[in-house]
């Protein structure tokens, strides 16, 4: 399993972001016509720390966008995708993850650009074993 594998799955078992979105959680792109609300995500980046030679921890920097129909809504998905992934640790999808920190809370996005879609960004490191 990939660590893209253990983050879909830890969306899956939070309760408070289930609640909110179902399974409506996205690598990348949502489809066309998804039903609000929504995360989509991102690995932006994809640091390895190295010891002796050889790959040992992955660290990928990782932006969810929160959609909603409003900003409210989408602020509230924000606040349980950060309470999902703040301190993450454990095995899952066979995934060791370490540790889990969020480095940005909740950007808002062009909220003065009343076209778009409502989206608030947060981003994340997660140490996991490679």
């Amino acid at each position: 399993m990939s660590i893209k594998d253990a983050i879909y799955s830890r969306s899956q078992a939070f309760g408070g972001l289930t609640a909110l979105i179902g399974t409506r959680f996205y690598n990348t792109q949502a489809p066309q016509n998804t039903a609000m609300p929504y995360v989509t995500y991102q690995i932006v980046s994809a640091d390895r720390h190295h010891v002796m030679s050889v790959d040992t921890l992955g660290q990928p920097r990782v932006q969810f966008d929160s959609y909603g129909t409003t900003r409210a809504s989408a602020e509230d998905v924000n606040t349980q995708v950060v309470a999902a992934f703040n301190r993450w640790k454990g095995t899952v999808a066979s995934v060791v993850v370490k540790d889990t920190v969020i480095e940005s809370d909740g950007i808002d996005v062009q909220s003065d650009d009343l076209s778009l879609i409502p989206r608030v960004t947060s981003e994340a490191f997660i140490t996991y074993e490679l």
